[in-house]
């Protein structure tokens, strides 16, 4: 039984607190709670019509995992929220460069002070959790499951030019990301007892990664540019350690 708790506050309104509580349930059976907020302010103003909040914090994670062991046998899961809201990007376009050398004109040029016509957003979204299971034999030896699974959304909106001045056919230049992606994992070992002269390491790992994408593009051309990608890939692999410890001094891998 025990825990922990953090609490922070500076200037911006940056706040932040942290806990965590472990609750053992019986003698072979335990949860823990975790959690961290975190909160602040942006560093910079938006003078234009969106009155964005670029570079603000918003932050929520939220764990919980359980163990438990008993004669050989140890499972451990755990799962994980998190969400994260960052008002968008930062920044003014700088005279001279090549992209934003029409634009530099609508910059405020005061530092931290800015002037978008397009709304900006910098969001994510993710679930995560994993399950190791182990089981370790009398004359020691080990088997082992890892299986795991994420699942991520992020969404960007962002002002291209970082002004208000009108893109090359009058729209504002504005682009709007919405990406997810989910994997898949799980690993398979075998591990050997470690006090004789030789121990080993057998394996198997199989990964498949989803994602989508979708980019849409406003201001850049005459028509707005809406692609729609998607990464399908699978791996698989195999793997084997072993060593031969010769001496205490002289090892063969």
């Amino acid at each position: 039984m025990g825990g922990n708790v953090n609490l922070e506050y500076g200037s911006y309104n940056n706040l932040k607190a942290e806990g965590a509580i472990n609750l053992p349930l019986g003698t072979d059976f335990a949860i823990r709670f975790a959690t961290n907020q975190h909160g602040r302010n942006s560093y910079y103003t938006d003078l234009g019509k969106a009155q964005n909040r670029p570079d603000r914090l918003s932050e929520q994670d939220e764990r919980l995992s359980a163990l438990y062991k008993a004669n050989g046998l140890s499972v451990y899961w755990k799962g994980e929220l998190t969400q994260r809201d960052t008002g968008g990007y930062a920044y003014q376009p700088i005279a001279g460069t090549q992209f934003n050398n029409p634009f530099a004109l609508g910059a405020t040029g005061v530092p931290y002070q800015l002037k978008y016509d397009s709304l900006t957003a910098n969001f994510e979204r993710a679930f995560n959790t994993a399950l190791e299971i182990k089981y370790e034999t009398a004359g020691g030896l080990v088997l082992r499951s890892l299986t795991g699974y994420q699942n991520k959304r992020v969404w960007i909106t962002s002002d291209l030019d970082g002004s208000s001045l009108p893109g090359p056919v009058g729209a504002p230049e504005y682009q709007d990301q919405q990406i997810r992606e989910r994997v898949y994992t799980q690993e398979i070992n075998i591990i050997s007892p470690t006090t004789g002269a030789f121990n080993y390491v057998l394996g198997g790992y199989y990964q498949h990664n989803l994602v989508d994408v979708l980019l849409h593009i406003t201001g850049t051309a005459p028509f707005p540019i809406v692609p729609t990608l998607t990464t399908n890939k699978t791996n698989y692999a195999v793997f084997a350690q072993g060593n031969y410890k010769l001496t205490d001094q002289f090892e063969i891998q």
